[in-house]
């Protein structure tokens, strides 16, 4: 995003401390609806659609090459099996899961039904004997009551390592209960035509052929995750901006007993030890994102819940709504000065979960909220108010003219808890490699941090010249997250030309006559 000296100046000067908003309820969904992410990105660009689409091609590639030898689909599937066994052990799990996640997938049936209809179907069909291994040796039990297809895929691969003939006659057995109705197997036999045929037609028809059926699979794990996981995209802000894992944030969700025990057992004595409280928060749900979160003696950590929605999913919204409140009642015995902020966002909240929407953004004890696009403002806003400094506010502070060591302690000061944790933030700006000191302690911002400490900056002079505009003002105005609705700098004039179109933060808006 690039500006001259010019157009920064013509914005006013460089404030750093983002100004502290006050808004009301109705003020606060409007921002709300104005900044939403509908979703984060389509099903097929997701990793999860990526990972299975590769997967269905492997296998059918297998199918595919036995099929045009037998000309039978089950024949086929058994030389599968059979060469799968016989070359041994080595990834023979993951390839016959891989394998029966297919046949799943042409007959419409599901893994979790499966395993309790399994049980019974062998019963019926072979008697109530299932091969395990023991002792280098095959050896039968009673079928168990439930047997999920890796469960099955395990036990074949084991058993092939000392008779690769009850391998695939297992194998076989199991294919046998998914493919039992002759319209399943013509369903196999069709798919692999039409496979080939759309490859024959154009390349990579095939693959275009197989992605519905792909993203109907993944649909589900895909939209409980928003696509992609918004707590990634914060983490890789915190890390632009200077913090480190596990220091400042963690890298996985962690529930607050777990984290109280492990910073009791380092000394921390900012978390109250209530070991009742402390049992009572491992049972809670987990937080996504706390900062700062290793580090000791911290005043204030804040404790983020991410909810993303891109569609109607109230049934589990409602219910991640009532753990929220949960969760926070424990936190808080344990960290009596804990901050809970949620990450709240996509299109969901703006349709039929409403309601949950408001309760999480105006519980009592719901201290702020942020989206995705807001992070650069809202998420910053949040950690200078709570006294969390870093590197890049000290960078910013240098930038804007604190350019002597002393100016920079008590411009720091004042915003953090105390002198020590002022210090401790100049110093890890200086250890990380954000500002120089020469041998007058006078400060620069390094070179190589240039770059984001300029769109910072602009980021900043926009919101400081930027105010509330009517409706008449808004066409063609850079307007900003924050600070409610339609809030911004109108005709900006050249800035407009530099607006990075991915930079989350700042907008043009369009309005239609």
């Amino acid at each position: 995003m690039a500006i001259d000296s010019c157009q920064l100046h013509e914005l006013g000067s460089l404030t750093v401390w983002l100004p502290e908003a006050s808004l009301q309820p109705a003020e606060m969904i409007a921002e709300f609806d104005q900044w939403v992410t509908p979703s984060l990105g389509e099903i097929r660009s997701t990793d999860k659609f990526a990972e299975q689409m590769n997967l269905l091609e492997g296998v059918l590639a297998l199918i595919a090459q036995a099929h045009t030898q037998t000309g039978d689909v089950l024949a086929a599937l058994e030389r599968v099996v059979g060469d799968i066994v016989t070359n041994g052990a080595v990834g023979a799990a993951q390839t016959l899961n891989d394998l029966f996640s297919v046949l799943f997938l042409v007959t419409a049936k599901s893994d979790n039904a499966a395993k309790c209809q399994y049980p019974i179907w062998r019963r019926r069909s072979v008697g109530d004997v299932y091969p395990v291994v023991r002792q280098r040796a095959v050896s039968l039990k009673p079928v168990p009551n439930t047997l999920k297809s890796e469960d099955v895929a395990r036990t074949v691969a084991a058993i092939a390592t000392v008779d690769a003939r009850a391998a695939s006659h297992l194998a076989s057995s199991y294919m046998g209960f998914l493919l039992a109705d002759d319209e399943d197997r013509a369903q196999l036999d069709i798919l692999l035509h039409a496979h080939r045929g759309a490859e024959a037609y154009k390349t990579g028809g095939g693959r275009k052929l197989l992605s519905p059926l792909v993203a109907f699979q993944v649909r589900g794990s895909v939209a409980a995750s928003g696509g992609h996981e918004p707590e990634a995209i914060v983490r890789n802000y915190l890390d632009e901006w200077g913090f480190h894992s596990p220091e400042h944030f963690n890298t996985a969700d962690v529930v607050a007993g777990t984290l109280a025990t492990s910073l009791i057992g380092r000394g921390d004595r900012t978390v109250t030890y209530a070991p009742d409280a402390i049992q009572a928060a491992m049972k809670t749900r987990a937080f996504d994102v706390v900062v700062p979160y290793q580090a000791l003696e911290a005043p204030t950590r804040i404790l983020v819940q991410s909810q993303f929605y891109a569609g109607d999913s109230g049934s589990v919204s409602h219910k991640n709504v009532d753990q929220a409140r949960g969760a926070r009642a424990s936190a808080l015995e344990i960290f009596p000065t804990a901050r809970f902020v949620e990450l709240v966002d996509g299109a969901g909240y703006c349709a039929s979960l409403r309601k949950d929407l408001q309760h999480l953004l105006f519980a009592s004890d719901t201290y702020d909220f942020f989206q995705i696009r807001s992070i650069p403002v809202r998420l910053r806003r949040i950690l200078q108010v709570s006294g969390i400094v870093t590197p890049l506010e000290v960078a910013l502070l240098v930038e804007a003219g604190d350019s002597e060591l002393a100016a920079l302690r008590a411009t720091v000061r004042p915003r953090t808890p105390s002198d020590e944790h002022a210090e401790s933030a100049i110093q890890f700006a200086i250890d990380e490699g954000w500002i120089d000191v020469s041998s007058a302690d006078r400060l620069s911002v390094v070179q190589r941090r240039q770059h984001v400490v300029a769109k910072y900056a602009q980021l900043d002079r926009v919101i400081a010249a930027a105010r509330p505009l009517g409706r008449q003002e808004l066409s063609g105005a850079l307007i900003v997250p924050g600070y409610g609705a339609n809030f911004g700098v109108p005709n900006p004039g050249t800035l407009v030309d530099d607006v990075d179109e991915d930079w989350f933060a700042l907008e043009v808006v369009e309005v239609l006559p």
